[in-house]
Protein backbone atom coordinates (compact mmCIF):
# COMPACT_ATOMS: atom_id res chain seq x y z
CA UNK A 1 0.00 0.00 0.00
CA UNK A 2 1.63 3.49 -0.91
CA UNK A 3 1.93 6.21 1.51
CA UNK A 4 -0.14 8.37 -0.74
CA UNK A 5 -2.81 6.20 -0.74
CA UNK A 6 -2.85 5.97 3.07
CA UNK A 7 -2.65 9.78 3.70
CA UNK A 8 -5.78 11.77 4.39
CA UNK A 9 -7.70 12.94 1.52
CA UNK A 10 -6.74 16.22 2.69
CA UNK A 11 -3.65 16.25 2.00
CA UNK A 12 -3.32 13.74 -0.81
CA UNK A 13 -1.64 15.33 -4.27
CA UNK A 14 -3.53 15.69 -7.54
CA UNK A 15 -2.83 12.11 -8.68
CA UNK A 16 -5.32 10.90 -6.23
CA UNK A 17 -8.14 12.50 -8.26
CA UNK A 18 -8.90 14.16 -5.45
CA UNK A 19 -8.04 17.99 -5.91
CA UNK A 20 -9.52 21.35 -5.87
CA UNK A 21 -9.49 24.23 -8.38
CA UNK A 22 -6.62 25.87 -7.21
CA UNK A 23 -3.85 22.66 -8.11
CA UNK A 24 -1.99 20.58 -5.34
CA UNK A 25 -3.66 19.81 -2.45
CA UNK A 26 -7.51 19.32 -1.79
CA UNK A 27 -9.58 20.36 1.45
CA UNK A 28 -12.97 20.64 -0.27
CA UNK A 29 -13.66 17.59 -2.50
CA UNK A 30 -16.68 16.85 -4.40
CA UNK A 31 -19.11 14.07 -2.70
CA UNK A 32 -17.92 11.62 -6.04
CA UNK A 33 -13.90 11.94 -5.27
CA UNK A 34 -14.38 11.63 -1.68
CA UNK A 35 -16.09 8.58 -2.21
CA UNK A 36 -13.58 7.18 -4.94
CA UNK A 37 -10.56 8.08 -2.51
CA UNK A 38 -12.35 6.68 0.35
CA UNK A 39 -13.26 3.74 -1.74
CA UNK A 40 -9.94 3.07 -3.11
CA UNK A 41 -8.42 3.13 0.99
CA UNK A 42 -10.97 0.45 2.10
CA UNK A 43 -10.39 -1.74 -0.68
CA UNK A 44 -6.25 -1.46 -0.62
CA UNK A 45 -6.41 -2.11 3.01
CA UNK A 46 -8.59 -5.45 2.22
CA UNK A 47 -11.33 -4.27 4.15
CA UNK A 48 -14.85 -6.32 3.17
CA UNK A 49 -17.75 -4.51 1.59
CA UNK A 50 -15.60 -1.96 1.09
CA UNK A 51 -17.60 0.60 -1.07
CA UNK A 52 -20.43 0.21 1.05
CA UNK A 53 -18.44 0.84 4.41
CA UNK A 54 -17.52 4.12 2.55
CA UNK A 55 -20.81 5.64 1.22
CA UNK A 56 -22.29 4.83 5.10
CA UNK A 57 -19.82 6.76 6.61
CA UNK A 58 -20.45 9.60 3.56
CA UNK A 59 -24.20 8.91 4.39
CA UNK A 60 -23.62 9.65 8.36
CA UNK A 61 -21.29 12.77 7.46
CA UNK A 62 -23.73 14.24 4.77
CA UNK A 63 -26.84 13.34 6.31
CA UNK A 64 -27.60 12.08 2.79
CA UNK A 65 -28.97 8.77 1.75
CA UNK A 66 -27.41 6.16 -0.27
CA UNK A 67 -29.40 7.31 -3.69
CA UNK A 68 -28.21 11.26 -3.22
CA UNK A 69 -24.65 10.45 -2.93
CA UNK A 70 -24.71 9.99 -6.88
CA UNK A 71 -27.19 12.22 -7.24
CA UNK A 72 -25.38 15.18 -5.54
CA UNK A 73 -22.28 13.40 -6.44
CA UNK A 74 -20.84 17.20 -7.64
CA UNK A 75 -21.72 18.82 -4.32
CA UNK A 76 -18.27 19.94 -2.28
CA UNK A 77 -18.02 18.81 0.92
CA UNK A 78 -17.63 21.42 3.81
CA UNK A 79 -14.14 21.91 5.41
CA UNK A 80 -15.47 20.23 8.69
CA UNK A 81 -17.06 17.50 6.66
CA UNK A 82 -13.95 16.78 4.16
CA UNK A 83 -11.75 15.96 7.60
CA UNK A 84 -14.20 14.65 9.19
CA UNK A 85 -14.81 11.78 6.63
CA UNK A 86 -11.15 11.48 6.16
CA UNK A 87 -10.51 10.93 9.85
CA UNK A 88 -13.37 8.22 10.08
CA UNK A 89 -12.05 6.19 6.58
CA UNK A 90 -9.00 6.46 7.75
CA UNK A 91 -9.99 4.49 11.02
CA UNK A 92 -12.59 2.30 9.22
CA UNK A 93 -9.28 1.08 7.04
CA UNK A 94 -7.64 -0.08 10.33
CA UNK A 95 -10.24 -2.39 10.81
CA UNK A 96 -12.74 -0.22 12.87
CA UNK A 97 -16.10 -1.00 12.33
CA UNK A 98 -18.11 1.72 10.45
CA UNK A 99 -21.18 1.02 13.03
CA UNK A 100 -19.02 2.13 15.62
CA UNK A 101 -17.84 5.02 13.87
CA UNK A 102 -20.83 6.80 13.06
CA UNK A 103 -22.59 5.77 16.26
CA UNK A 104 -25.34 3.82 14.72
CA UNK A 105 -26.35 0.53 13.22
CA UNK A 106 -29.50 -0.83 10.95
CA UNK A 107 -31.74 -4.07 12.25
CA UNK A 108 -34.42 -5.37 10.93
CA UNK A 109 -34.86 -1.93 8.91
CA UNK A 110 -34.56 0.04 12.87
CA UNK A 111 -32.06 2.21 13.00
CA UNK A 112 -30.32 1.98 16.43
CA UNK A 113 -27.49 3.28 18.78
CA UNK A 114 -24.87 1.80 19.41
CA UNK A 115 -21.51 2.23 21.48
CA UNK A 116 -18.03 0.57 21.00
CA UNK A 117 -18.90 -1.06 24.20
CA UNK A 118 -21.70 -2.85 23.07
CA UNK A 119 -21.80 -5.84 20.43
CA UNK A 120 -23.31 -5.24 17.15
CA UNK A 121 -26.23 -6.53 16.23
CA UNK A 122 -25.93 -8.76 12.87
CA UNK A 123 -28.38 -9.56 10.04
CA UNK A 124 -28.28 -13.46 11.21
CA UNK A 125 -30.01 -12.09 13.91
CA UNK A 126 -33.28 -11.01 12.37
CA UNK A 127 -33.76 -13.96 11.64
CA UNK A 128 -33.95 -14.71 15.52
CA UNK A 129 -36.66 -11.87 15.59
CA UNK A 130 -38.74 -13.28 12.56
CA UNK A 131 -38.95 -17.10 14.56
CA UNK A 132 -40.23 -15.20 17.69
CA UNK A 133 -42.50 -12.82 15.97
CA UNK A 134 -44.13 -15.80 14.39
CA UNK A 135 -44.26 -17.77 17.48
CA UNK A 136 -45.85 -14.59 19.57
CA UNK A 137 -48.89 -14.61 16.71
CA UNK A 138 -49.76 -18.38 18.07
CA UNK A 139 -49.89 -16.57 21.77
CA UNK A 140 -52.34 -14.52 23.94
CA UNK A 141 -52.54 -10.79 23.78
CA UNK A 142 -49.46 -8.69 25.44
CA UNK A 143 -47.49 -11.81 25.36
CA UNK A 144 -44.35 -11.77 27.89
CA UNK A 145 -40.71 -11.85 26.49
CA UNK A 146 -37.78 -11.73 28.46
CA UNK A 147 -34.62 -10.79 26.03
CA UNK A 148 -31.43 -11.88 28.18
CA UNK A 149 -28.66 -11.08 27.02
CA UNK A 150 -30.35 -8.02 25.58
CA UNK A 151 -26.85 -6.01 24.34
CA UNK A 152 -28.44 -2.85 22.25
CA UNK A 153 -31.60 -4.09 23.08
CA UNK A 154 -32.40 -4.70 18.84
CA UNK A 155 -34.14 -7.62 19.39
CA UNK A 156 -36.47 -6.57 22.09
CA UNK A 157 -36.85 -2.89 19.75
CA UNK A 158 -37.62 -4.82 16.88
CA UNK A 159 -40.23 -7.11 18.71
CA UNK A 160 -41.46 -3.93 20.48
CA UNK A 161 -42.43 -2.29 16.94
CA UNK A 162 -43.79 -5.46 15.69
CA UNK A 163 -45.69 -6.92 18.19
CA UNK A 164 -48.35 -5.83 20.97
CA UNK A 165 -45.95 -8.07 23.65
CA UNK A 166 -44.47 -6.91 26.18
CA UNK A 167 -40.48 -7.35 26.34
CA UNK A 168 -37.86 -7.68 29.56
CA UNK A 169 -34.68 -7.08 28.42
CA UNK A 170 -31.31 -7.77 30.79
CA UNK A 171 -27.67 -7.76 30.43
CA UNK A 172 -25.22 -7.61 32.67
CA UNK A 173 -23.15 -4.68 31.13
CA UNK A 174 -23.95 -1.35 32.65
CA UNK A 175 -22.95 0.19 28.94
CA UNK A 176 -25.46 -2.40 26.77
CA UNK A 177 -28.53 -1.22 29.16
CA UNK A 178 -27.67 2.67 28.83
CA UNK A 179 -27.57 1.64 25.11
CA UNK A 180 -31.20 -0.38 25.03
CA UNK A 181 -32.87 2.20 27.16
CA UNK A 182 -31.69 5.11 24.89
CA UNK A 183 -33.04 2.81 21.88
CA UNK A 184 -36.29 1.78 23.37
CA UNK A 185 -36.64 5.72 24.25
CA UNK A 186 -35.98 6.79 20.62
CA UNK A 187 -38.67 4.48 19.42
CA UNK A 188 -41.16 5.77 22.03
CA UNK A 189 -41.29 2.03 23.30
CA UNK A 190 -40.48 2.59 27.08
CA UNK A 191 -43.63 1.87 28.27
CA UNK A 192 -43.33 -1.69 26.31
CA UNK A 193 -39.50 -2.53 26.50
CA UNK A 194 -37.69 -2.63 29.79
CA UNK A 195 -34.06 -3.03 30.37
CA UNK A 196 -32.65 -4.05 33.52
CA UNK A 197 -28.92 -4.13 34.26
CA UNK A 198 -27.96 -7.77 35.89
CA UNK A 199 -27.15 -11.30 35.31
CA UNK A 200 -29.61 -13.07 33.62
CA UNK A 201 -33.25 -13.59 35.31
CA UNK A 202 -32.04 -12.04 38.34
CA UNK A 203 -33.14 -8.60 38.01
CA UNK A 204 -36.40 -9.96 36.65
CA UNK A 205 -36.62 -11.86 39.79
CA UNK A 206 -36.35 -9.22 42.10
CA UNK A 207 -38.63 -6.74 40.10
CA UNK A 208 -41.12 -9.26 40.26
CA UNK A 209 -42.19 -9.04 36.60
CA UNK A 210 -44.58 -11.47 35.50
CA UNK A 211 -43.62 -14.74 34.12
CA UNK A 212 -42.94 -15.29 30.55
CA UNK A 213 -44.74 -16.55 27.31
CA UNK A 214 -41.54 -16.44 25.66
CA UNK A 215 -37.91 -16.66 26.43
CA UNK A 216 -35.30 -15.27 23.53
CA UNK A 217 -31.71 -14.99 23.72
CA UNK A 218 -28.45 -14.16 21.42
CA UNK A 219 -25.73 -15.05 24.30
CA UNK A 220 -21.78 -15.18 23.87
CA UNK A 221 -21.34 -18.33 21.67
CA UNK A 222 -17.87 -18.30 20.30
CA UNK A 223 -15.60 -21.21 21.96
CA UNK A 224 -12.79 -20.18 23.60
CA UNK A 225 -11.36 -23.28 22.20
CA UNK A 226 -11.90 -22.23 18.78
CA UNK A 227 -11.02 -18.24 18.39
CA UNK A 228 -10.78 -18.99 14.71
CA UNK A 229 -14.43 -18.92 14.35
CA UNK A 230 -14.14 -15.14 14.74
CA UNK A 231 -12.86 -12.57 12.91
CA UNK A 232 -9.90 -10.88 13.51
CA UNK A 233 -11.67 -7.39 13.69
CA UNK A 234 -14.34 -8.62 16.09
CA UNK A 235 -12.38 -9.66 18.60
CA UNK A 236 -9.74 -6.45 18.58
CA UNK A 237 -12.74 -4.23 18.35
CA UNK A 238 -15.79 -5.86 20.03
CA UNK A 239 -16.67 -5.80 24.04
CA UNK A 240 -15.02 -9.30 24.94
CA UNK A 241 -18.06 -10.15 27.51
CA UNK A 242 -20.31 -10.54 24.22
CA UNK A 243 -18.44 -12.92 22.12
CA UNK A 244 -16.75 -15.90 24.51
CA UNK A 245 -19.13 -19.01 25.41
CA UNK A 246 -16.69 -20.58 27.55
CA UNK A 247 -14.61 -23.58 26.31
CA UNK A 248 -16.54 -24.66 23.81
CA UNK A 249 -19.66 -21.75 23.89
CA UNK A 250 -22.57 -23.13 25.42
CA UNK A 251 -21.54 -21.68 29.00
CA UNK A 252 -24.53 -19.38 28.64
CA UNK A 253 -26.93 -21.88 27.75
CA UNK A 254 -26.37 -23.73 30.67
CA UNK A 255 -27.73 -20.28 32.68
CA UNK A 256 -30.59 -19.98 30.05
CA UNK A 257 -32.31 -22.93 30.18
CA UNK A 258 -31.61 -23.89 33.53
CA UNK A 259 -33.24 -20.65 34.84
CA UNK A 260 -36.13 -21.07 32.62
CA UNK A 261 -37.88 -23.81 33.96
CA UNK A 262 -39.09 -22.05 37.14
CA UNK A 263 -40.36 -19.38 35.33
CA UNK A 264 -41.64 -19.94 31.90
CA UNK A 265 -45.47 -20.76 31.45
CA UNK A 266 -46.69 -23.81 30.81
CA UNK A 267 -46.80 -23.68 27.17
CA UNK A 268 -43.61 -21.53 26.81
CA UNK A 269 -40.81 -21.43 24.21
CA UNK A 270 -37.73 -20.66 24.66
CA UNK A 271 -35.75 -19.35 20.96
CA UNK A 272 -31.84 -18.66 20.92
CA UNK A 273 -29.21 -18.20 18.59
CA UNK A 274 -26.47 -20.46 17.90
CA UNK A 275 -22.72 -21.11 17.01
CA UNK A 276 -22.90 -22.72 13.93
CA UNK A 277 -22.13 -26.11 15.14
CA UNK A 278 -23.40 -25.97 18.39
CA UNK A 279 -27.02 -27.17 17.65
CA UNK A 280 -27.27 -30.57 18.86
CA UNK A 281 -25.24 -29.39 21.75
CA UNK A 282 -27.66 -26.99 22.79
CA UNK A 283 -30.67 -29.03 22.48
CA UNK A 284 -29.21 -31.50 24.26
CA UNK A 285 -28.67 -28.61 27.44
CA UNK A 286 -32.66 -27.64 26.71
CA UNK A 287 -33.41 -31.62 27.07
CA UNK A 288 -31.82 -32.17 30.12
CA UNK A 289 -33.55 -29.15 31.84
CA UNK A 290 -36.87 -30.89 30.80
CA UNK A 291 -37.71 -28.60 27.47
CA UNK A 292 -38.06 -30.66 24.02
CA UNK A 293 -37.59 -29.68 20.03
CA UNK A 294 -39.52 -27.63 18.11
CA UNK A 295 -36.89 -26.90 15.70
CA UNK A 296 -33.87 -25.68 14.39
CA UNK A 297 -33.28 -23.04 11.95
CA UNK A 298 -30.86 -22.54 9.29
CA UNK A 299 -29.79 -19.14 8.28
CA UNK A 300 -28.82 -17.54 5.03
CA UNK A 301 -25.90 -18.91 4.58
CA UNK A 302 -27.78 -22.16 5.65
CA UNK A 303 -25.90 -23.19 8.94
CA UNK A 304 -28.16 -23.95 11.92
CA UNK A 305 -28.44 -20.52 13.73
CA UNK A 306 -31.67 -20.95 15.86
CA UNK A 307 -32.36 -23.41 18.28
CA UNK A 308 -36.28 -23.59 18.82
CA UNK A 309 -37.76 -25.60 22.04
CA UNK A 310 -41.05 -25.57 24.39
CA UNK A 311 -42.31 -26.86 27.50
CA UNK A 312 -43.00 -30.45 28.20
CA UNK A 313 -46.40 -29.49 29.78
Amino acid sequence: MSAVIMQPFGLQRAKSGVRDKMGKFSFRPDISSALRWADELLAGSQIENHLSKAEWLLEYITGFERAQLYLEKNDILKPAEAKKYSSLILKASQGVPVQYLSGEVFFYGIKLAISMRVFIPRPETELLVEKVLEVLKKKRSRSVVYDLCSGSGAISVAMGINSDSIVYGTDISKEAVKCSRLNAEKHNLKHKTIFYQGDFYKPLIENKVPYPDVIVSNPPYIAESNPEDADAFVIRYEPKGALWGGEDGTDFYHRIFGGAAGLIRKDGEILVEIGYNQAQKVLKIAEENGFKKAGIYKDYSGKDRIVHVKTEG
